[in-house]
């Protein structure tokens, strides 16, 4: 996934670490320098931080901003309606529990499948890897959230 983003140009990351997103926080590190990961300790940052460095680059680049799961997920909203109402790009890596786990009453947990509805260009709930699903699928989709 990191390497697919690499190489369609997409360079900055603002991450909101958290338990989820920890392998994914990890390849974006390992992947420097090629990769900027920048940790912040809130998501309301992170999102407001990729609206900046859009508006800051002059062709307008796009950065990525992974977070965690759940309420993680909601605190991202102000800056993804600033964003779409300004036309500002911007790649949400949001972690989500397993469809298992969804729906069942855990900490934190909430349905943030199509969340962003109306303020977002294109979505996708990727499913959980297995044998079953090739890694091609998941390169693509990667591929069309970035075009």
């Amino acid at each position: 996934l990191v390497e697919e983003l690499l190489r369609l140009g997409v360079r900055q990351f603002f991450i909101a670490p958290g338990s989820r997103s920890s392998p994914l926080a990890a390849a974006i590190a390992a992947a420097r320098p090629a990769a900027r990961p920048v940790s912040v300790h809130d998501e309301r940052v992170a999102g407001f931080a990729a609206v900046g460095y859009a508006r800051a680059t002059a062709d307008g680049h796009l950065a990525a901003v992974l977070t965690s799961s759940g309420t993680a997920v909601a605190n991202l909203f102000p800056s993804i309606v600033e964003a779409s109402l300004d036309a500002i790009p911007m790649l949400l890596l949001t972690a989500d529990r397993p469809p298992e786990l969804r729906q069942v009453g855990a900490n934190q947990a909430i349905n943030q499948v199509g969340i962003f509805a109306n303020y977002v260009s294109w979505f996708k709930d990727i499913p959980c890897p297995t044998a079953d699903i090739p890694l091609r699928n998941l390169l693509s989709d990667v591929d069309f959230a970035v075009a």
